[in-house]
């Protein structure tokens, strides 16, 4: 059954978003781009709230913007962390220095590999050459997502042919399938039904955009559609306050 990925901003959201059934907890800055990393004292407030009852990624911004764990920082029960090749398509030393980020993370953090369906556009590698190379590298996962979310979701970018080639793909590759990129009410089924692993949203269970505040309620109601036997987590919340100690 397809997971939900839900993306927020700070510790408030991931309140919300363990409350309405959220399956791993991604943080990242919206206003600071596609991948855009949030302060360390927010990852640290999403930890302690998560409290490890689902697993949580942090967003690393893009290389080219010196996307690196942040140095002294240690944050324990953070399982993921991805960074985006934007701007690298013509370089040829990008396998190197996305070899030496992931080295650098902290030995419990897995890798995620992030190609841009709009690849293009993002001036990226290929979703081919970062499949092939996140293999390589032993990436955990393969997020595919949207450099430029004003232009469309993933569907724009990519038929359903192609995605489910992809996911196949990723899968023989032994990795987990993460399928994102701005997608509306309207392309969460059909993607569904390709059968990844998960589905990452952000801009859809906020009433107004991605950059705007995430609601406990949409998560929900996406979750049920996602698998409509999920138990409903209606009440978490009252468990889940920002300030309970843990």
């Amino acid at each position: 059954m397809t997971g939900l990925l839900v993306s927020v901003r700070d510790g408030d959201e991931a309140c919300d978003a363990l409350a309405g059934g959220a399956s791993i907890i991604d943080v990242k800055e919206p206003s600071r781009g596609p991948l855009g990393r949030a302060d360390a004292g927010v990852w640290r407030d999403v930890v302690r709230i998560v409290a490890g009852r689902v697993p949580v990624s942090v967003a690393l911004g893009e290389l080219r913007d010196d996307a690196t764990w942040p140095e002294g920082v240690e944050v324990l029960s953070i399982h993921f962390s991805k960074v985006g090749l934007a701007g690298y398509d013509s370089i040829p030393g990008w396998r190197d220095r996305w070899r030496d980020t992931i080295r650098g993370l902290p030995d419990a953090v897995r890798p995620v590999a992030v190609s841009y369906a709009d690849w293009r556009t993002a001036e990226a590698p290929s979703p081919r050459e970062i499949l092939e190379t996140g293999r390589e590298f032993g990436c955990a996962a393969w997020l595919i997502d949207t450099y430029d979310k004003s232009r469309g979701d993933l569907l724009s970018w990519v038929t359903m042919g192609e995605l489910e080639t992809w996911i196949a793909d990723a899968k023989a590759c032994g990795m987990t399938t993460v399928i994102a990129g701005a997608l509306s009410a309207n392309s969460i089924p059909p993607i569904a039904r390709l059968a990844p692993d998960y589905i990452g949203v952000r801009g859809a269970v906020c009433r107004t955009g991605r950059e705007g505040r995430l609601e406990a309620d949409l998560v929900r109601q996406l979750r049920q559609s996602l698998d409509p036997r999920a138990p409903s987590p209606h009440g978490l919340a009252d468990r889940l306050q920002p300030d309970a100690p843990l």
